[in-house]
């Protein structure tokens, strides 16, 4: 099943990096208590593919995408709490 457009688009905001600032995909991980080789794992990745992902220098494709978006959307500040 192709990602849903939705997702691939949320996916580029959140690993986007603001202004030299990490990406918020980053910083929710960190809040969350995460290293990057906790969640590298959890998602079944090595490490340096999360840090591509992070720094959005490269994309989750498939099965990845959807886990991924699904990871990042259970971490991010819900409305009304602080990134």
């Amino acid at each position: 099943m192709p990602p849903k457009p939705e997702h691939v688009a949320k996916i580029r905001e959140w690993t986007t990096p603001r202004g030299g600032d990490p990406s918020l995909a980053k910083q929710w991980r960190a809040a969350a208590g995460l290293t990057a080789t906790s969640a590298a794992g959890a998602l079944g990745v090595g490490i340096r593919t999360l840090t591509r992902w992070e720094t959005g220098r490269a994309q989750p494709q498939g099965r990845y995408l959807a886990d991924y978006y699904r990871f990042l959307n259970r971490i991010r500040p819900k409305e009304g709490e602080s990134q």
